[in-house]
């Protein structure tokens, strides 16, 4: 129990022990993650996404978690590494799909930057993007 109590201290938001294993054992038997020579978890991937255009209900449970998350991030303040970006913005329908276009860009760079990142890995970041409009297609 050492080791999952020193997990359970080490990550955000905190978990209970049981909650820890339970958790482990999940990511275990999905692949996620694998134990390594020396007994600690690695991950198998390096990145975890739902991809653009994901639909099914359980990736929109997955992110809503992430926006939750974030969220938490936010309220926690200072305690927590973050960089947080929020804009409201007025744009046209050109604008907006060349916005798309470079986020998508973007998108691509950071998994490139991820892949080719060889120096041992040290940390879990989460990474959401979110770009919508106010306005309703059915108006």
């Amino acid at each position: 129990d050492g080791d999952y109590r020193t997990l359970c201290k080490g990550i955000f938001p905190s978990i209970s022990v049981p909650k820890a294993k339970k958790s482990i054992k999940l990511l275990l038997d999905l692949g996620l993650i694998r134990i390594d020579e020396s007994g600690f978890c690695k991950p198998t991937q390096k990145i975890i996404t739902t991809g653009e255009y994901a639909r099914d209900e359980i990736i929109r449970q997955y992110q809503i978690l992430a926006l939750d998350l974030a969220k938490q991030v936010i309220l926690q303040g200072q305690k927590h590494p973050q960089k947080v970006i929020t804009k409201t913005i007025s744009i046209s329908k050109n604008g907006y799909d060349l916005i798309l276009k470079h986020l998508e860009k973007f998108n691509r760079e950071i998994t490139s930057i991820i892949h080719k990142d060889e120096h041992e890995d040290d940390q879990v970041c989460q990474l959401n993007f979110q770009l919508f409009t106010h306005w309703r297609k059915d108006s």
